[in-house]
């Protein structure tokens, strides 16, 4: 009967403290194909609505040679759609400077791909082009 109640006790202990979380399984990934692209980089980023909710560091520090763009980037806003990555926004990863070789080029990112976005591309020029709302499925 000790030895019972000694298992029983033991069992408890290991059941309550053995506990773990995790962050497990695939995460989503977005790929974007870019064309029609000139010169050599552009930087992309994705715009989501702002709703003052959602504030992490951003992931990466960009030290890219196109930094005045980065900070268009950054303080971009059209009707309270912002720079998600730029502005630590959603906790994404991927880097905002894209090579552009033959006129293309491709840009990703994973981890919390958001549900609703537009893709903005700068260019080297400081050119801006977004797109549509985008809806993931």
């Amino acid at each position: 009967m000790k030895r019972s109640l000694s298992i029983l006790v033991v069992l408890i202990i290991l059941v309550n403290f053995g506990i773990s979380y995790g962050d497990a399984g695939p995460k989503p990934t977005l790929e974007i194909e870019l064309s029609g692209l000139e010169g050599k980089t552009c930087i992309v980023d994705l715009l989501i609505k702002d709703d003052g909710e959602n504030s992490w560091a951003p992931i990466i520090e960009y030290d890219g040679e196109h930094k005045n763009n980065y900070e268009i980037l950054k303080n971009y806003s059209d009707d309270g759609w912002k720079a998600a990555q730029a502005n630590g926004l959603s906790l994404m990863s991927g880097y905002p400077e894209v090579e552009i070789i033959n006129g293309e080029g491709t840009v990703n990112f994973g981890y919390r791909i958001p549900r609703e976005f537009k893709i903005i591309v700068i260019f080297e020029n400081g050119q801006i082009h977004t797109s549509n709302v985008i809806v993931r499925k």
